[in-house]
């Protein structure tokens, strides 16, 4: 089940070779985001921030297991947030310089956003969560940073605490044909989060290539060295 935010998630998909519909949540739709947080009047834009939220507030536990809800997206709804809260609605001004409170804004989307995914973390099944992705380059056009989710502010830093795995998706193309693909081991450029173990890289971009491991996961080898006690109570590194 998809939660659409932005009216690309296709209608149907492949199964054993037949097409099925695909469910969607139409959270791009004014009038079904109003059936969850009305907007002040029919000229507003739909609250897609407070919509998605009320829905995993209301909704989130009553879904069975083996339904895999997919967030489409986290770009779209962070820049949702940004609409609402900057647009739609007034910052708050800061009483002691008279001016539009430039803290609020930020703590405000780290608690939504936290918000967000402790809802999401209620679901037993599958949760998957797409973002778009920000690259920058130098005059030469090679990366200068490690690769990072299209949002602004600190959560794009914590969003890889809340996943069990995080991976990257390429295209591959070959003789003509294209391929979806999924870097799961990290790079200098890239963070991946692999606690499955897996081993390959990259892999096809789809479930039946890390079901296995979902269903045995991988023992991952984790080393410690103690060093030099460099305090009283001493150190341990872990490398």
């Amino acid at each position: 089940m998809f939660i659409d935010l932005d009216h690309k998630v296709p209608a149907t998909r492949l199964v054993d070779g037949v097409k099925v519909p695909v469910d969607t949540l139409p959270f791009w739709s004014a009038e079904f985001c109003d059936k969850f947080k009305k907007r002040a009047n029919i000229n507003c834009p739909p609250n897609k921030r407070d919509a998605v939220l009320m829905f995993l507030e209301k909704h989130i536990a009553e879904l069975p297991k083996d339904c895999t809800l997919v967030l489409d997206s986290l770009t779209m709804l962070s820049a949702a947030f940004h609409h609402q809260t900057e647009e739609v609605e007034t910052l708050p001004i800061n009483p002691k310089t008279n001016k539009t409170d430039g803290f609020y804004l930020w703590k405000e989307k780290i608690n939504y956003f936290n918000a967000i995914m402790e809802l999401l973390k209620v679901h037993p099944g599958h949760v998957i969560v797409i973002a778009h992705e920000q690259k920058k380059r130098d005059e030469t056009g090679d990366l200068t940073e490690v690769i990072k989710p299209v949002m602004t502010g600190a959560f794009c830093d914590l969003i890889m605490s809340h996943f069990t795995l995080v991976f990257r998706q390429t295209l591959r193309k070959s003789k003509g044909l294209e391929e979806y693909l999924w870097d799961v081991k990290p790079t200098p450029f890239f963070r991946s989060n692999n606690t499955l173990g897996i081993k390959e890289s990259p892999i096809k971009a789809e479930f039946a290539s890390i079901k296995p491991y979902l269903d045995n996961p991988q023992p991952t080898e984790v080393k410690f060295d103690i060093a030099a006690p460099a305090t009283p109570k001493g150190d341990v590194a872990l490398t």
